[in-house]
């Protein structure tokens, strides 16, 4: 079969993908030539093994739009794979996402119920290390709009560092005008046993947002 043929076969298969707003594939979604011809012609990059997102064949080397606008959808389908739901972004991680923030972070962890600790190296220095944590508890985590599992309001402020309300400021304050339910971040806080650390920095803000 001529190059092109296996191309066109190729593309109609991610054009099948797209109609299900799907951009990151698995490789074993196409045959080796057929992986060959997309990676050989721009149509998509590697992220890790057996992993490839949408690239665009007139895209810069270094061009990082597609990859950003897919990283999200990445992180979620690759952890769907591995750990179904049995796990959680941190606590800066939900911050971002709850607060629609669109920069992508260099560095991310992933807390999961059970497995071993793993470091992702992903492209354009993004690194994702994820890790057993001896007290994942299933309660507070909801599933965002791209899969991903993340605390909830309550619990992300609950378990926001102090340095949060300064780096993150702005998140911060957006992520306090969407709380909704006082009564269950106290119970949170008490708890995560964190009554004393954080509660004069979050009745600060609850007052500044009229909570």
């Amino acid at each position: 079969m001529k190059k092109t043929d296996i191309l066109v076969e190729a593309l109609n298969i991610i054009k099948k993908e797209q109609k299900r707003n799907i951009n990151i594939f698995k490789s074993s979604l196409f045959e080796r030539q057929q992986k060959e011809v997309l990676e050989e012609y721009g149509y998509i990059k590697p992220i890790i093994k057996g992993w490839y997102y949408i690239s665009n064949p007139s895209d810069a080397p270094n061009d990082t739009t597609s990859w950003y606008m897919n990283f999200w959808q990445f992180l979620s389908l690759y952890l769907k794979d591995k750990h179904k739901k049995n796990y959680v972004l941190g606590v800066n991680e939900s911050l971002i996402l709850h607060s629609k923030k669109t920069v992508i972070p260099t560095n991310l962890s992933v807390a999961l119920k059970e497995g071993g600790s793993q470091i992702l190296d992903l492209p354009f220095g993004i690194k994702v290390t994820v890790f057993q944590d001896p007290n994942f508890k299933k309660t507070d985590i909801e599933e965002n709009e791209n899969g991903l599992q993340i605390y909830s309001i309550e619990k992300t402020i609950a378990k926001l560092p102090p340095d949060a309300y300064v780096r993150n400021y702005d998140d911060v304050v957006i992520l306090f005008s969407l709380l909704r339910d006082v009564g269950k971040l106290t119970q949170i806080l008490i708890e995560e046993k964190r009554m004393g650390n954080s509660s004069g920095r979050i009745r600060s803000e609850e007052r500044r947002v009229g909570k």
